[in-house]
């Protein structure tokens, strides 16, 4: 398991690189900045911690673990992308909001971020997902929701909490550590 781990934390890394690194610019290209992000944060990340921990690429319940955030991360990787749109027009990037427009963009991340939820109820119905972790997924719906209100405007980087992107990209980042927190635990 150690040289399984070892390589998906090194794609993990290729894909981190390949985001930023000229020549390749993951970022500036859709539908690969998204993905991108979706794979690494969302199917890989859980993938590592898993097999690190001795467990196996053939146990349906990793996939299932890593469902939700893959589709999450599908539509809230673009929400840092709503502020810099005069500036990715006038560098050539494409981005989901460039392509789309700010208005058609937010509900692509809408639809994204509800039908993850919507897969994390339903695999706990189906026995995949600890039901513990259920109430968790009703309440991080509802925080989301706050994340969603700002998407169509453009977001104001926060002065009170002095964090560098906008408010809806640190509940995105706070999404991620409390799903990983309340599924882990619940195992």
């Amino acid at each position: 398991m150690v040289k399984l781990s070892g390589t998906i934390a090194l794609a993990i890394g290729l894909l981190t690189i390949a985001y930023s690194l000229p020549g390749i610019n993951l970022k500036a290209r859709l539908p690969y900045n998204i993905l991108s992000q979706a794979l690494a944060r969302g199917l890989l990340a859980p993938l590592f911690i898993w097999t690190s921990v001795g467990g196996g690429i053939t146990d349906g319940r990793i996939y299932a673990f890593s469902a939700v955030p893959l589709v999450f991360l599908l539509g809230a990787s673009s929400i840092k992308d709503f502020s810099d749109v005069r500036g990715d027009l006038a560098h050539g990037v494409r981005t989901l909001p460039v392509v789309l427009g700010r208005k058609k963009a937010a509900g692509v991340v809408m639809f994204l971020i509800f039908l993850s939820h919507m897969i994390w109820i339903t695999l706990t119905g189906l026995g995949q997902l600890p039901e513990k972790a259920l109430p968790v997924a009703i309440a991080m719906m509802a925080i989301s929701s706050l994340m969603l209100l700002d998407l169509p405007k453009v977001p104001r980087r926060s002065r009170r909490l002095r964090i560098e992107n906008s408010f809806s990209w640190l509940i995105m980042y706070l999404w991620l550590i409390v799903y990983y927190l309340s599924i882990g635990l619940t195992y």
